[in-house]
């Protein structure tokens, strides 16, 4: 086979599962994203083999594209997850789930014959982001936010059990056509929400964007606007600038973030930079008392 029959060939076979829809099994699916998985990688070896610039920025741009459909798929999957109830399944049909890297052929239509083997009771992992962390290997945090980031822009719970419609309808718009980066939308919706209170959706009482903006449209909006007509960093400014002028108006001065932070390197100096609320400051109050006091064990060390 030549290369315009090989390109026309896999031009079709794009095409071929959303033809044959459900007369596709979950294990073809699977094999099917395993091939394209491994088609992407043999193509992106030749392409760092090539040694020629052009093409290597563009499979760059390339790249960039698979990261935002990646993104996209990782927050509908974490809220897909939620819904369908995942983290309530056995632990016989986890071990079974797990697809040897090497070896996607091992995927079987057995894999996922009969119902799915929901546990009744106490489930194997307390919430749908404890089975994200430790089923890809991820932080327990970064999972949580991956959900917390598809109730804003993919969708939310509702109290019968189905999914509604996202916390910010314009941005989660933009984040659906694809065409912005998702990265930003995403951290844009992260910003937004804490001038929102807490969404009670999921407890039956609908609750509207409350945060507008000196033009009398949401800062949903605006920041949709933003980031679907300008580039990245003129957006984040007009974003920031909405959100610092929404604060004034309202009063809403958020504390400093709390953490522990690596300053810059002066002479030779290392800058650490420590910020913690009142009761971690008392517990360093205290640590640094008794290690000045020469009457403890603590001090005697230090001295």
């Amino acid at each position: 086979m030549n290369a315009p029959a090989l390109i026309a060939a896999l031009r079709t076979a794009c095409q071929v599962p959303l033809h044959l829809g459900p007369a596709l099994s979950g294990a073809m699916l699977l094999r099917l994203g395993y091939l394209c998985l491994a088609l992407y990688t043999t193509l992106g070896k030749l392409v760092h083999g090539s040694g020629d610039p052009r093409l290597v920025l563009a499979h760059l741009q390339l790249a960039e594209r698979f990261a935002q459909q990646v993104h996209g798929d990782q927050l509908s999957g974490a809220l897909q997850a939620e819904a369908t109830g995942a983290h309530a399944l056995s632990l016989e049909g986890y071990a079974a789930l797990r697809v040897p890297a090497d070896d996607p052929e091992a995927i079987s239509d057995d894999l996922f014959a009969g119902e799915p083997g929901i546990v009744p009771g106490r489930c194997c992992y307390k919430d749908t982001a404890e089975l994200l962390a430790a089923w890809l290997g991820l932080g327990y945090f970064e999972a949580r936010q991956r959900l917390a980031d598809a109730h804003l822009l993919i969708g939310r719970r509702a109290p019968d059990g189905g999914i509604c419609a996202p916390r910010f309808p314009q941005l989660a718009g933009l984040y659906a056509k694809g065409t912005g980066d998702r990265r930003a939308i995403a951290s844009a919706a992260r910003r937004l929400d804490r001038l929102e209170p807490q969404d009670t959706t999921f407890d039956g009482v609908p609750l509207k964007l409350q945060a507008y903006g000196t033009d009398g449209r949401t800062l949903d909006e605006s920041a949709a606007e933003a980031l679907g007509d300008l580039g990245p960093r003129a957006a984040q400014k007009r974003i920031s600038a909405e959100i610092r002028t929404y604060k004034e108006l309202h009063g809403k001065k958020l504390p400093p973030r709390l953490g522990f932070f690596i300053g810059p390197v002066k002479d030779g100096v290392h800058f650490f930079s420590l910020r913690t609320d009142a009761s971690d400051a008392q517990l360093l109050n205290s640590m640094a008392a008794q290690a000045g006091n020469p009457r403890t064990k603590s001090g005697r060390a230090d001295r």
